[in-house]
């Protein structure tokens, strides 16, 4: 027996609600697992072939149910397309330009004992529940003109243990010169009795908020010298970016003083800040994306490393609004992270 309009009409609408049940079923998969998503798609597509044949077990023959079926797998595809493409998008690196309230200052600061020559700059963000915050950060001209070469006494110990070692040879020379910054940091707490899952989010959406610049061991140059994520960086931001610094990176007084700062010279200052207010934080680098992150042992939930039985979390510092246990989708393979820095 054919069907009637308003049981066609329905069969569609069925096929939409599965349809969308399958997309949401490959966006949790997504989120939970970090696999491919040329996986998860074909675990979908066998999770709405499983539900169709279910809902339809008795109309699986019928003309009705092979259009219904073929048009819901169209619109399936489509919704797959549109959300990859959606991703890959997103993972590219938004750049913001300098604002004026973003410009370092080079001023005095007046103590009862002396006058202080600083590099400040004004900063004004949110957290991620739309907490607002505003401070002033500095640091001394003399610690940055002494610490921004300190690269150049640093001796390798071993391949397998190089950026680790670098790491944390930066945020041990540094730490003394930030107390302005520790000080800073410490009235927000005070002034909005946040607590430790609060102040955190404090700190690493201050930097989450700093615009993106490109750290090279080389030269700064033209974009079309660069691979095309690169390119386009320099191409929406040409000042997002510095030369001539070993390693290509800097340590965190510098990047306090001069506000350019790429993935790994964020993770250093956040997890030199955060070391110092008594967290527990780790390092996660990634040859495989080319990317560093920073990882948290604190009571929450979403993507973690383990190392030597602890949960480190992990935590995007490059772009705004990625929460502890999260990742953007093109870098979220777990087994793709290794721990290379901890301080406990």
């Amino acid at each position: 027996m054919s069907q009637t309009p308003n049981n066609f009409g329905k069969g569609c609408l069925a096929f939409i609600v599965i349809t969308i049940l399958a997309c949401v079923f490959m966006l949790v998969l997504i989120n939970i697992t970090g696999l491919h998503w040329l996986w998860l798609f074909f675990g979908s597509w066998l999770f709405f072939n499983f539900l169709s044949k279910k809902i339809f077990a008795k109309q699986h023959a019928t003309n009705s149910y092979r259009f219904g079926k073929i048009s819901g797998m169209v619109v399936f595809i489509l919704i797959v397309f549109g959300l990859y493409n959606l991703s890959v998008s997103s993972d590219d690196v938004i750049v913001d330009t300098f604002d004026n309230d973003e410009l370092v200052e080079a001023k005095y600061l007046v103590t009862p004992n002396d006058s202080i020559k600083v590099l400040a700059h004004n900063r004004q963000w949110k957290d991620y529940y739309g907490e607002s915050y505003t401070s002033e950060f500095m640091v001394r001209e003399a610690d940055y003109l002494e610490l921004r070469t300190q690269l150049n006494q640093f001796r390798q110990r071993s391949y397998e243990t190089f950026w680790g070692d670098l790491y944390g040879y930066m945020s041990t020379n540094d730490d003394n010169a930030l107390d302005l910054v520790y000080n800073s940091f410490a009235n927000i707490k005070r002034a909005n009795n946040l607590n430790a899952r609060e102040f955190a989010d404090m700190v690493v959406t201050m930097v989450q908020d700093m615009p993106y610049a490109l750290v090279f061991e080389g030269e700064c140059l033209a974009p079309e010298n660069y691979e095309e994520s690169f390119a386009q960086i320099l191409r929406q931001c040409p000042e997002c970016c510095i030369g001539n610094k070993r390693f290509g990176i800097q340590n965190p007084v510098s990047f306090l003083a001069n506000l350019k700062g790429d993935c790994d010279t964020r993770t250093v200052l956040i997890y030199t800040i955060l070391s110092h207010f008594g967290y527990d934080i780790a390092i996660l680098n990634s040859d495989f994306y080319k990317h560093s992150i920073l990882g948290i042992n604190l009571p929450t939930k979403g993507t973690y490393k383990a190392y030597r039985g602890k949960k480190y979390y992990v935590w995007e510092t490059t772009a705004q609004n990625y929460m502890s246990g999260t990742l953007p989708y093109g870098v979220n393979d777990i087994n793709q992270w290794h721990v290379v820095l901890t301080n406990n």
